[in-house]
């Protein structure tokens, strides 16, 4: 692994192996950690496309028919490859993207648990047997895998991303076609590497780089691809499952966020800005959960922004590479115009900085935010903090609920009937009761509204690349 890491110039990955393609072209990948050329890596044409494409076809049929308890197998090995090699695949992410290495350290742990929690579902996807109407009939139903499946992923979380769709696919016995971030390909490109040492068989992992529009509309315009996975901007999203109408493919959308946190009066501060720190500045605020609207109650608002100045003011911005580094001083650069665009925007109409405001990367605390901030409209991607004042209860959660978006919230109160209120309350997908990180392989995940549909992790995302055949057998 760490030699095909060390490596320059990488192909695509189409059928179990390495490709440079029939047209050889290639484009470099600068490190936003050095801004230096670091890698190459090479373009997808029209002709690598259906490769990619026969290729997962006929995986599909091999890999369909492997036993549950070998997908499995394929599964677990996959997940003992990724700790093995923990520090080569973060050294990478940080690199590819600038994530500070003991993040990237433990999103490495995070992805190898999807894959050791799908190889426990594949042996769990039992059937049905129907009681009959009939004494000459006998009905059951199978769960049959869908298909070739499609997964498109983002620059933010290289591996976790990925390996939610990967391992939910491949459990339940469906092909994919990957087609990375053109930004992170590295990172999916070596867990293409080790799904061949893993045992995985050629065809059922196929990895495309290069134009995006170009990939996304060849592969999404074959009937032979029965399931897209996208990760993804809610305006993109729409797009792709337009795209995905002519051949009716089964979707599953996670779209773009634009979380709340509603901190009640007799919430625990320490744990309350403690999670609050670490739902808001995982990979620099540049999350899709992370919390962008903080709702305050107004007679605690004074000692909880006390409190998280302080502790803000505790944490190290530096280079991602150093071990000590809480908060990259990398952001990305459409984050960082927004950042600074939103900063501005709000200082101009009347909000106050707290904290920060010398850097983008810098966490930075606004008070005194109004719903008209552009701050307040739509997510940062950055480590901003907007701090919103709110009298009554159901105040804070009308005020948490005025989006379009509902992927996660956040709530802090030490009372039982409060926090159940506000949870039944909030119109999101994922909520975190006084916890900052909710998310886990055996829980589900996904949104509502503009966030998207369909869940990927928990007991029910293996069946999103599953269906239902009913038989009925007459004698």
């Amino acid at each position: 692994m760490e030699e095909f890491l060390s490596r320059h110039d990488h192909g695509l990955f189409i059928h179990g192996s390495f490709t440079p393609g029939l047209k050889g072209q290639h484009r470099p990948l600068v490190s936003p950690v050095t801004g230096l050329k670091w890698k190459s890596v090479h373009t997808a044409s029209k002709s690598e496309i259906q490769q990619a494409i026969e290729s997962a076809r006929e995986g599909f049929q091999v890999w369909r028919g492997t036993a549950p308890t070998q997908r499995a197998h394929v599964l677990n090995r996959m997940a003992e490859l990724m700790i093995a090699h923990r520090q080569a695949l973060a050294d990478t992410m940080v690199m590819e993207m600038g994530k500070p290495v003991k993040e990237a350290l433990a999103e490495v742990e995070y992805a190898a648990g999807y894959f050791r929690w799908c190889a426990g579902e594949a042996v769990r996807t039992y059937g049905q047997v129907i009681p009959s109407h009939s004494d000459s009939k006998r009905l059951w139903v199978t769960e049959e895998p869908i298909g070739v499946c499609a997964a498109i992923t983002p620059w933010n979380f290289p591996l976790a991303i990925p390996a939610r769709k990967l391992a939910a696919a491949w459990a339940a016995g469906c092909s994919v076609i990957a087609k990375p971030s053109p930004e992170v390909p590295i990172s999916m490109l070596a867990l293409a590497y080790l799904s061949q040492e893993a045992g995985l068989p050629p065809g059922v992992f196929n990895v495309l780089c290069g134009d995006e529009a170009m990939i996304g509309e060849g592969v999404l315009a074959s009937a032979d691809v029965r399931k897209l996975s996208f990760t993804g901007s809610s305006e993109v999203g729409r797009m792709l499952y337009a795209r995905c109408a002519p051949t009716l493919k089964r979707v599953t959308m996670e779209l773009g966020g634009h979380a709340p946190a509603v901190i009640f009066d007799d919430a625990d501060l320490v744990r309350a800005v403690q999670q609050l720190i670490a739902a808001k500045l995982r990979n620099s605020g540049q999350t899709c959960v992370c919390p962008n609207r903080i709702y305050v109650q107004r007679n605690i608002a004074e000692a909880f922004s006390a409190r998280l100045v302080d502790e803000l003011g505790k944490l190290r911005v530096g280079d991602p590479r150093l071990p000590d580094t809480d908060i990259s001083e990398i952001l990305h650069p459409s984050s960082r115009q927004k950042v600074e665009a939103h900063r501005q925007d709000a200082l101009d109409k009347g909000a106050h900085c707290l904290l920060g405001g010398s850097h983008p990367s810098d966490p930075m605390v606004l008070s005194d935010v109004t719903p008209e901030m552009m701050v307040m409209q739509g997510e940062t991607f950055g480590p901003l903090f907007p701090l919103v004042c709110f009298d009554e209860d159901e105040e804070g959660i009308e005020k948490a609920n005025a989006s379009p978006y509902g992927l996660a919230a956040y709530v802090f109160t030490q009372n039982a009937e409060r926090g159940r209120r506000a949870t039944e309350a909030l119109h999101y997908g994922v909520i975190g009761w006084n916890d900052g990180l909710p998310s886990a392989p055996h829980a589900p995940f996904g949104g509502m509204q503009d966030s998207g549909f369909g869940r990927e992790g928990g007991s029910r995302g293996i069946y999103e690349y599953l269906e239902q055949k009913y038989v009925s057998y007459g004698f």
